[in-house]
């Protein structure tokens, strides 16, 4: 180990090693009637180093995999002086920019440029009530500007084709906002189609929040919204697909569960920070998402992490604080948060530090599907 903070692990193991081998080599020593009376003493003492040695053994993977990174990293940058990271950060950004308005392209393709447009029909399908018609060209004007960012509208027959009538086939997940389906376009691209529940709510305030948020972000670790469906009753996000679903279902399937090796582990980790960081900082505001757990971090085909449902999302100045009402996930709201209703980035980095432990243990809190209800 080359570097101080993956050298003290190692450091700390045989300092353990010695020390349990100082226990055991008194143990042996001890007289029959010292072990009587200290022997539950003398097993407590042995638990203990024992759980220590457990620990850094299962750390010292993750401490190598680290140090050999950064080993890497110093000879390629000495290889390479002119390919410095942020070098390889642009590049990345560009390759995720160009991937997503491929994308994009392919997805107005299949549906045709006469049929689909920017902005959804003038005229509503169906008759509505006044005040379903009120709020339908509410959505409409908000999709229309988008805040900048152009939204492709679809149609329901459009959905209902890609998804086979939504059937239960094709639906990958619930919860409180409705269903989400899989779906396949004309030309075969796959995507997410998030329905909302009608009767929900905060189906109709989550359901504005995401279009407000999700169209101005361009990151790669910022799920990707293609477009939308308000028509009829219905009022429907349409998504790119994540085909390893969310990390909560991998860490909760023993079997799918070795898919996280270390590297990819920390590749996750790695993808979950740098979707935060550029929420936070990057964004053309800052974006406190307010329910980061598990469940909504979606995982690409490569394992790279998505950052999911803005639904509860907040748009703060830079560098300020709010007063709201307390919204998110047991387990990974942040206390403070919940106690003073004061919101900030730092909410984000709360449920952010619940699941790297998930991750890193391989085990998710026992209370991770139980809402906090709003005070």
């Amino acid at each position: 180990m080359q570097h101080m903070e993956t050298r003290n692990p190692v450091e700390q193991l045989e300092e353990t090693l010695r020390h349990a081998y100082v226990l055991i080599a008194s143990c042996c020593d001890d007289s029959y009637l010292y072990s009587c009376c200290m022997g539950v003493k003398r097993a407590d003492q042995l638990r203990e180093v024992q759980n220590e040695i457990t620990f850094y053994l299962q750390l010292f993977p993750l401490a190598s995999f680290v140090d050999n990174t950064r080993t890497w990293e110093r000879l390629l940058s000495r290889a390479c002086p002119l390919c410095s990271r942020e070098t390889t950060d642009d590049l990345h950004a560009v390759h995720h920019a160009e991937h997503e308005d491929r994308l994009r392209t392919e997805v107005l393709m299949a549906n045709g440029f006469e049929n689909l447009g920017t902005h959804p029909p003038s005229k509503p399908e169906e008759e509505k009530t006044e005040g379903q018609v009120m709020n339908m060209r509410g959505l409409a004007d908000l999709i229309g500007g988008a805040k900048g960012a152009e939204l492709l509208h679809f149609s329901l027959s459009q959905i209902l084709a890609a998804t086979d009538n939504l059937s239960d086939g094709n639906l990958v997940g619930n919860g409180g906002f409705g269903c989400v389906y899989k779906g396949k376009l004309s030309n075969g691209v796959d995507i997410a189609v998030k329905r909302h529940d009608a009767s929900s709510f905060q189906g109709p305030h989550e359901f504005r929040t995401e279009i407000e948020s999700i169209p101005n972000l361009r990151h790669r670790n910022i799920i990707a919204l293609l477009g939308c469906c308000v028509q009829a009753e219905e009022s429907i996000l349409i998504y790119e697909y994540m085909p390893n679903k969310c990390l909560a279902s991998i860490i909760a399937d023993e079997t799918k569960r070795e898919l996280l090796n270390w590297s990819k582990r920390l590749q996750i980790i790695k993808g979950i920070a740098d979707g935060l960081v550029y929420l936070h900082g990057h964004s053309q505001m800052c974006i406190v998402h307010r329910d980061i757990k598990a469940s909504n971090i979606l995982l690409d085909h490569e394992m790279n992490a998505k950052i999911t449902d803005f639904g509860l999302a907040l748009m703060l100045a830079p560098n300020t604080t709010a007063e709201v009402a307390v919204m998110g996930t047991y387990g990974y709201a942040d206390p403070e948060y919940v106690a003073t209703r004061i919101i900030s980035e730092k909410a984000d980095v709360y449920g952010f530090g619940i699941v790297l432990l998930e991750i890193i243990s391989g085990k998710l809190i026992q209370s991770y599907n139980l809402k906090v209800k709003g005070h």
